[in-house]
């Protein structure tokens, strides 16, 4: 699959202010996963870059998009930057846009967005990913490329931010041994929380988010919080240590500190920020599996080290529940698992280092040996 990108191709009025701060929000959707987007950049009040997965006449709808946005959520769009990314085999197309269209801001944006398919046709990769395989690796590095700011945090859309973070990250990295550690990945708990009843608006479900440790605790202790994945994939989170975290010592404020640094083991799949020039997400992975793990462990293998912050976490609405993966999901991840021996053995050789002796677990000594020849053969 090859992909092109059209960069900036929405650019809010505030971006160029928010690229004096010192840490942008990198994230990806595609388009019928979009209503997220609201939230998200409600609340958080810096720069924000996104790359967006279009094909066809979806970029039609993430035209619409946007401009219900402005009209009913224009703080929203304020400092973001917009990246569309479409396959070359299926380029964004022209259509007749519905004239006259009047913004209905009672509607909220999933219906939004629901309402827009019969007036323009989503193409079928719009409404699932069976058609063509989502490259979410690719999207994250291509928002990363686009913040401006020396600090960078990459979420999924669907992760939030309390809305004071921005200002508090500022004020720790102000901090010299903080803002000058160029090998630091910070990363932040993240947890589901239960959402309010009905349907909320945007704006009313950021302004629900726990803003604070404290907050936050509140929650667990109802049980409307538990850990990011606890039950579909427990290893998302469990590195973090996460019950270590929750007791730690109250501090007179809420300022954001390091609690303490994690043992790294692979399948940590943290949410961090770290400096611009971090090792990028391969891009080899398509679609689901082994997309932020693999990423992870490079970081660990160069050198980087993960510090969990105490006084600032991340939020997923709802709890997730194990359930049976759709066929064409395990077809992906299959594919990925396949493909991570290969890179495994090719990042072993690369930095010359194998930690965690994963080499020896996941690859039989005879496929090393096949590789290295192979490798020495191309570098001679």
């Amino acid at each position: 699959m090859i992909l092109k990108v059209i960069p900036f191709a929405f650019v809010g009025p505030g971006w160029s202010s928010a690229a004096n701060l010192s840490v942008c929000i990198a994230t990806h959707s595609s388009v019928n996963r979009m209503q997220s987007l609201a939230e998200l950049l409600l609340s958080w009040k810096a720069a924000a870059s996104v790359a967006v997965f279009v094909s066809g006449p979806d970029v039609q709808i993430v035209q619409l998009f946007l401009g219900y946005l402005q009209f009913c959520y224009p703080e929203a769009l304020l400092r973001v930057s917009i990246h569309l990314i479409h396959s070359v085999e299926r380029p964004p197309v022209e259509s007749s846009l519905p004239v006259g269209k009047k913004y209905d801001c009672k509607v909220h944006p999933e219906k939004f967005l629901e309402e827009l398919s019969p007036d323009i046709g989503m193409s079928m990769e719009g409404k699932n990913e069976t058609e063509t395989v989502y490259p979410q690796n690719i999207l994250r590095n291509s928002a990363i490329r686009m913040c401006p700011t020396e600090w960078i945090m990459t979420v999924d859309v669907d992760m939030l931010p309390p809305p004071s973070l921005h200002r508090r990250l500022e004020n720790f990295f102000a901090q010299k041994e903080n803002g000058n550690c160029s090998k630091c990945a910070f990363a932040l708990p993240t947890y589901e929380v239960k959402p309010p009843n009905g349907l909320a608006t945007p704006l009313e479900m950021a302004e629900t988010l726990p803003n604070t440790k404290e907050d936050l605790l509140r929650l667990i202790k109802k049980k409307s919080a538990r850990p990011f994945h606890i039950k579909i994939f427990k290893k998302n989170q469990e590195t973090s240590k996460l019950s270590r975290w929750e007791k730690l010592p109250r501090l007179p404020n809420d300022d954001i500190h390091v609690a303490y640094v994690v043992n790294y083991s692979f399948w940590y799949e943290p949410v961090f920020v770290a400096k611009r020039g971090f090792p990028p997400f391969d891009e080899r992975f398509l679609g689901f599996g082994m997309t932020r793990n693999t990423q992870a462990y490079e970081m660990f293998l160069a050198g980087y080290q993960f510090k969990l912050l105490d006084n600032a976490f991340l939020v997923h609405w709802g709890f997730q529940e194990m359930k049976r993966r759709p066929a064409w999901r395990l077809k992906q991840t299959a594919a990925n698992y396949n493909l991570f021996k290969n890179w495994l053995l090719e990042k072993t050789i690369r930095y010359d280092s194998d930690p965690l002796n994963l080499t020896h677990k996941i690859v039989k000594n005879q496929e090393k040996r096949r590789f290295r020849v192979t490798m020495d053969k191309k570098e001679g």
